[in-house]
């Protein structure tokens, strides 16, 4: 399969990790409304990272929240993998099969008997025999999948512990999965489902809002249908089958069961309008986010983005499952580990980011707005068709290699295009972000189009999507002005107490609400 390249700098809550601390990391999981973050190094260390606002998370407080904190609890125990509940709790098992909890314990969900918060990763003795190899969270309950076969599950419940109904922190073996091998687990907030060896889905617990049972049952209508991966959304579920079809059941809210509408579904659902087979879904028991990637590695995102409802599987930009939740997802999160491309930048490419605005090796200066930015001319026939096609034209140079470009943009975006050139980076304001996109529209640098949409769909809030809606429609930027719109519309009651909304003229509003009333019920 494809492996994804994507930087940890990308994140905001990695931003501030040293160049060491990168170099040696082996995976990391983004949990807890994307505000926390687990790292796990090579060198078998583990880090937390994040706000730590309610102090569940094992570690004190730090007054720098980006820097991240070692967890000795954790750390030589060749941890392997995490699972996290929104209560909030965790659970990490290592190589040995052993699990430790930590966290919220008020319904038992850390596995610990007699203490209603856990403040330290804790091995959870009751199961020390055991070997796992999966774990599980929902909001109050957790599961935990043996190696051989065996279910295990503790917590509060509504039936999702698979058990009885009340609260349990001893884990407990789910006796009615006892003659299947199950392979795989996974909770949503308040439902538990897992998967046989035998491509047979079971299910427990509250898995829509107004849906719940205690004892696992088969999915009847998944007869003679093999799955073969099984992941839960908040309130939804998808299975994706042998032949590579997707299934999606439960709430709907939000279009992520891909069908077209908002409407719930109790029992499995064909997902349609995918042209090709499907190898990967995706999904988070946090989220209402939907993907999924094809045989050819194209990659699908439906359900929550950020604010618009995409109710049909989207063809997106991005080249792996994890981009999806890095620019769509909210919150921002990881659905599994993530390991990440933390080779160092080659001198090729590091020589070349240093070469921008070099006046040691420039061989031109372009001038913008009075301001010169040294270039090589090289290097902008190599990026980009426009200067292919104007330095193959007499272009009179002054007697400094200086071409003044009389342009109608300020110097600040010219320069910032200049630079993707030389780096593949964008570091603007959402605003300015527009504009860069409509000069890169201009340039027909398609790379950095999909850059700029991409940093403007991450950065849209409630204060700035009306500025940015005015900015989309003067740059005639049709995509993102719906975008806007979109967002807008599910946003309508906060949008319109913004600053930004009051200082609208009449004519201007009455326009927006008249857009916005049309996107209500948007499909995409």
């Amino acid at each position: 399969m494809k492996m994804a390249s994507i930087r940890l700098e990308n994140y905001v809550i990695f931003s501030k990790l040293s160049k060491e601390l990168i170099s040696r990391i082996k995976f990391v999981h983004i949990f807890g409304a994307g505000k926390n973050a687990i790292i796990v190094t090579t060198l078998d260390e583990v880090f937390i990272v994040g706000d730590n606002d309610k102090e569940y998370l094992g570690f004190n407080s730090s007054p720098n929240p980006m820097e991240p904190v070692l967890i000795p609890e954790l750390c030589n125990k060749e941890i392997k993998g995490f699972a996290f509940g929104s209560g909030p709790h965790i659970l990490a098992f290592n190589e040995q099969g052993q699990v430790f909890g930590w966290g919220y314990n008020n319904s038992g969900q850390a596995g610990v008997v007699g203490e209603d918060r856990v403040t330290v990763p804790t091995m959870i003795s009751a199961i020390s025999t055991k070997v796992f190899i999966q774990a599980a969270c929902g909001s109050e309950h957790s599961l935990a999948l043996c190696s051989d076969g065996k279910v295990y599950s503790w917590g509060s419940t509504y039936g999702q512990t698979g058990i009885h109904e009340g609260q349990n922190s001893n884990p407990t073996e789910v006796r009615a999965l006892a003659e299947k091998k199950i392979v795989s687990v996974d909770c949503n907030e308040e439902g538990s489902v897992a998967l046989s060896d035998e491509g047979e889905v079971y299910r427990w617990g509250r898995l829509m809002k107004d849906q719940a049972s205690i004892a696992p049952s088969r999915i009847t209508n998944l007869v003679n249908i093999v799955i073969r991966k099984l992941v839960c959304g908040k309130h939804h579920i998808l299975a994706l089958t042998e032949e590579g079809v997707i299934y999606a059941w439960g709430s709907n809210d939000f279009g992520q069961l891909g069908i077209g509408t908002k409407r719930a579904c109790e029992e499995p659902t064909r997902v349609p309008n995918f042209e090709e087979r499907i190898i990967d879904i995706a999904s988070n028991h946090t989220s209402d986010t939907s993907a999924a990637m094809s045989e050819t590695y194209k990659v699908y995102m439906w359900g929550s983005c950020r604010g618009p409802c995409i109710l049909r599987p989207f063809l997106t930009q991005s080249s792996s499952l994890h981009e999806v939740f890095l620019n769509h997802s909210d919150p921002l999160l990881t659905y599994e580990a993530l390991k990440p491309n933390t080779r160092p930048m080659t001198d090729v490419a590091e020589s070349v980011r240093q070469a921008f605005d070099n006046a040691q090796t420039s061989d031109l200066t372009l001038v913008v707005g009075g301001k010169g930015i040294k270039v090589h001319k090289a290097i902008l026939k190599i990026r980009c068709e426009y200067f292919r096609t104007m330095f193959k034209q007499p272009w009179s140079e002054n007697a400094g290699n200086q071409i003044a470009l009389k342009l109608d943009r300020n110097h600040k975006i010219y320069r910032a295009f200049l630079q993707y050139l030389y780096t593949d980076e964008v570091d603007l304001s959402p605003e300015d972000t527009l504009e860069l996109y409509n000069l890169a529209n201009e340039f027909c640098v398609e790379s950095l189009k999909e850059l700029c949409e991409q940093n403007f769909r991450s950065n849209i809030n409630v204060q700035n999507c009306i500025s940015l809606w005015l900015a989309a429609v003067r740059f005639q930027a049709t995509q993102l002005t719906d975008f806007c719109l979109i967002y807008i519309a599910n946003h309508m009651s906060e949008a319109v107490r913004t600053t930004s909304f009051l200082q609208l003229d009449g004519e201007v509003v009455k326009k927006l609400i008249l857009e916005v009333s049309n996107r209500r019920e948007v499909q995409m």
